[in-house]
């Protein structure tokens, strides 16, 4: 009888299924790695993407109420100036201003403008402006606003100044408390005045007026009708106007001769007699002892 013949199944190899397993270990962390990543770039791309749409949307529709300060078509102040005074404003277009100079005495208060802005709608704040026609305050600076018909804007501010003044002469002149015969010339810019016999020429107080912005003496700023001077030498009046030009006047003061011719006392030496003047009548009385040899 032969004996049983036994079958022996190989054990498996550990090692074998250790050096399997990583193997799909490895392949399913790639995957994973692979889709995290995936997930983690594709929200980037929507916000690059999102962004670049955002601004040629932005670049197709300009905003209407965004300020445009270039001199561009259709909101450029070509001209700008006052039907009263005939004034023309100088115009700064890269800066976006007006400068007008206007003569003294002009009311800044009430002034029409005359303008050019072809396609250009105007407007002070909210108020429409007609050239030639509208009426505004130029006693500050005022503002206008172009608008063009693609909706830009471009504004421009204009500020009205009075000229300064160029007087410098007296136009009156006079003595305080005092008659005096005075003759002005402006051309050779000199006073004369007379004044009555016995005045005392070394305080005399001038009343006078003039558009000069000041008044001197050497040097020293003169008030009218409180600053006393000496007249008994010409004194020299430096008057300054409002652009800062000076021009000096001099003025020269003479006292009246004596025109008295009236006796007012009258009487004899050797009698202790004085006699009696009528000046009204002309006459002078005068009684003497009986006897006197007259």
């Amino acid at each position: 009888m032969k004996p049983e013949s036994t079958m022996r199944i190989p054990a498996a190899n550990p090692r074998s299924d250790r050096s399997r397993r990583p193997a799909q270990s490895s392949r399913s962390t790639r995957s994973h790695r692979s889709s995290r990543a995936a997930r983690s770039v594709f929200p980037g791309l929507l916000r690059l993407v999102g962004t670049s749409l955002a601004a040629l949307l932005l670049a197709a529709c300009p905003n209407p109420l965004a300020t445009n300060t270039d001199s561009g078509a259709g909101k450029t102040l070509l001209a700008f100036s006052f039907v009263e005074p005939a004034v023309t404003g100088i115009i700064n277009h890269e800066a976006g201003t007006i400068e007008v100079l206007v003569p003294i005495g002009t009311d800044r208060s009430s002034l029409t403008a005359l303008f050019s802005a072809p396609e250009a709608t105007v407007k002070i704040g909210a108020v429409l402006q007609t050239s030639g026609q509208s009426v505004n305050d130029f006693s500050s600076s005022v503002t206008y606003t172009l608008l063009a018909p693609d909706g830009s804007m471009k504004f421009y501010m204009v500020t009205v100044s009075v000229e300064p003044d160029t007087g410098k002469a007296f136009d009156s002149f006079a003595f305080k408390n005092l008659e005096a015969s005075v003759s002005m010339d402006s051309g050779t810019g000199t006073i004369t005045a007379i004044v009555p016999y016995g005045t005392i020429m070394t305080a005399l107080v001038p009343v006078y007026e003039t558009s000069a912005t000041s008044v001197k003496v050497q040097g020293v700023t003169q008030v009218s009708g409180t600053t006393a001077n000496s007249f008994i030498a010409p004194v020299s009046y430096t008057l300054t106007a409002g652009n800062g030009s000076t021009a000096v006047w001099t003025v020269t003061v003479s006292m009246a001769p004596d025109t008295a011719k009236a006796i007012t006392v009258f009487s004899f030496t050797a009698l202790k007699i004085t006699a009696t003047i009528d000046e009204e009548l002309k006459t002078i009385t005068a009684t003497l002892p009986w006897g006197t040899d007259t």
